[in-house]
């Protein structure tokens, strides 16, 4: 009875996390063999609200010409200020003069492979956007996932008495190439 239980849960946390782990696989590759991302980059200027402070001109923006992100840290500049939008493959530089209300766009998009590299970064269930928490919602559920498809994994495996040899040489096996890995990055 657990047995078949586990079974099936092990199936099904298979199916249900073989996406995400796909995709933190591809990015891993992407970053551990430096596949270079050349963004794609465009520049506009465009006329926004005279005298807006950041937040309002990110909203006016947003509204106005469709971009998106979450906004980062507000630098002065001469006359005015900038501050960046960024959001999973790409990101919008904004330079803004206060006075005359002409805004500086510099809009880079680095595709999917940009998208899954940031995925890859992104972190915390306490962002800005709905969907950056909702990606957090996801990697916490796939990590505790892990955890149970490996122990429900090592429980199956040690039931199948024909099959425990084999188990604990790939086991031992794993537990020291991990160990010697992990001390050779260390030094």
């Amino acid at each position: 009875m657990i047995y078949k239980f586990l079974r099936h849960t092990h199936l099904i946390l298979g199916l249900l996390l073989f996406w995400v782990i796909m995709m933190y696989a591809v990015s891993a590759v992407q970053m551990a063999h430096k596949i270079r991302i050349v963004p794609v980059v465009t520049e506009s200027d465009v006329i926004a609200t005279p005298n807006l402070e950041a937040r309002p001109l990110a909203h006016e923006l947003m509204v106005k010409n469709g971009l998106s992100g979450e906004m980062g840290n507000v630098t002065s500049v001469a006359g005015g200020y900038r501050f960046a939008l960024t959001r999973a493959g790409g990101g919008t530089q904004i330079t803004y003069d206060r006075g005359s209300g002409k805004t500086h766009l510099r809009v880079s998009d680095t595709g999917v492979w940009g998208v899954l590299n940031r995925l890859h970064h992104f972190h915390g269930l306490h962002n800005q956007t709905g969907v950056r928490n909702l990606w957090g919602w996801t990697v916490l559920f796939a990590s505790l996932g892990l955890f149970a498809l490996g122990g429900s994994g090592v429980y199956m495996w040690f039931r199948l008495y024909n099959e425990r040899t084999a188990g604990l040489v790939l086991l031992g096996a794993n537990l020291v190439i991990s160990m010697v890995l992990l001390t050779a990055l260390r030094i």
